[in-house]
C-alpha cells in the first residue's frame, strides 16, 4: 500500500471486514474508512493525513540533515559518537580504543561542535533517529563515510 514516498494511505472501501482491515493496517494506511462514509469522517482523514505527511517530510528533511553532519565527522569522531550512543564514559571508550582520555575529550568536543550540539543529551537525541526511522535499521553510524 505505502512506498518509499512515506505519503499517508486511507483506504476506503465496502469491504470493511476485520480481515481486510488488519491487512490494509499491516500494509501501511494511516486509516480504514468503509463506504459509504460521511463527508466529515472522510474530510477529517484527509486532514489527519495531511498533518501527518508533513510532520513526516519535516523529519525526513530535518534527518538527513543530521547524517550528512555525521557523514563529515572523521572516522575517530564516528567512533566517539557510536559510543556515546552506547552510553560509554570518556574513559571506557579510551580504554576500549587504546586513546588518552585527553584524546577522546577532544575528539568529543570537536564532534559536538560539528553535530551543533550543546549537551550530551542533544548529542544523542540527533543521533538516533540518523541511525534508526520509522523502526527500520539505517545505515551504522561508523558506515556513513
Amino acid at each position: 500500500v505505502q512506498d518509499e514516498t512515506h505519503l499517508p494511505i486511507i483506504l476506503v472501501s465496502a469491504h470493511g471486514d476485520v480481515p481486510t482491515v488488519v491487512r490494509a493496517m499491516k500494509a501501511g494506511a494511516l486509516n480504514f474508512l468503509e463506504k459509504p462514509c460521511r463527508d466529515q469522517e472522510l474530510w477529517e482523514a484527509l486532514q489527519e493525513a495531511l498533518r501527518r505527511n508533513e510532520e513526516n517530510r519535516k523529519r525526513l528533511m530535518y534527518n538527513a540533515v543530521v547524517r550528512r553532519r555525521i557523514a563529515r565527522l572523521t572516522p575517530g569522531e564516528r567512533d566517539v559518537l557510536t559510543s556515546l550512543v552506547d552510553g560509554k564514559s570518556n574513559k571506557l571508550i579510551a580504554t576500549e580504543l587504546g586513546l588518552s582520555v585527553r584524546t577522546i575529550e577532544v575528539r568529543r568536543a570537536k564532534l559536538m561542535k560539528k553535530m551543533k550540539a550543546k549537551s550530551l543529551a542533544e548529542l544523542v537525541r540527533l543521533a538516533l533517529p540518523a541511525e534508526f526511522s520509522f523502526g527500520k535499521p539505517r545505515t551504522p553510524l561508523g558506515n556513513l563515510r
